[in-house]
């Protein structure tokens, strides 16, 4: 005989949970936080000529949380493009399960978070902004490659024509303010 819950708002309320926090990690965007976690880590060990464990692992929960927030940052900011294309339609606010401001709200503090963390350790707001802005740098490049492929995919099956080429143009001016955001911190961070 099949089991009754007795408590069937409960059981929902704790499936509803879960599903919650499975759409906010998935805000975070888990996978990209996790190679810059170990681009962080390899530029601080290769920086270092003494491994201080505290300041590793400051750098290293600092970093998660302001690349997390960028994440989340992201996920906002290109909900209405996620909504369009296939492979971003199944992220969190696409599929109604984060609201759009929730995840603006949890994008900045998340990054806040980082930035706090980043200042009570000690790491230094000079070596935490470097990491957060190369990071966010590394998340715009990222981002950017996989624009080529889904280009290059959609001009190899006819999908681009006189008409239809507005994809193209936004393409290129994102690529243009990768290129300028370079330009700044390119000197800022290896020249001054």
């Amino acid at each position: 005989m099949g089991e009754i819950c007795l408590y069937p708002s409960l059981q929902s309320l704790q499936t509803g949970k879960s599903k919650s926090l499975s759409a906010y990690w998935e805000l975070t965007k888990p996978r990209i936080v996790l190679l810059l976690d170990f681009t962080a880590l390899m530029a601080f060990l290769v920086a270092a000529s003494t491994i201080n464990i505290v300041r590793l692992v400051a750098v290293i929960v600092a970093g998660t949380l302001a690349s997390g927030g960028v994440g989340a940052l992201n996920c906002y900011l290109d909900r209405d493009l996620d909504r369009t294309m296939g492979r971003t339609s199944r992220r969190p606010i696409p599929q109604g399960e984060v609201s759009p401001v929730h995840a603006l709200v949890f994008g900045l503090a998340l990054f806040g978070a980082g930035i706090v963390v980043s200042a009570m350790l000690q790491i230094g707001l000079p070596l935490s902004s470097y990491f957060v802005t190369t990071g966010i740098h590394g998340a715009h490049v990222l981002a950017g490659i996989f624009l080529i492929i889904y280009l290059v995919r959609r001009a190899a099956t006819g999908g681009f024509s006189a008409e239809r080429y507005g994809t193209v143009e936004n393409f290129n001016l994102y690529w243009s303010f990768v290129n300028c955001v370079w330009l700044v911190v390119f000197p800022l961070f290896y020249l001054l």
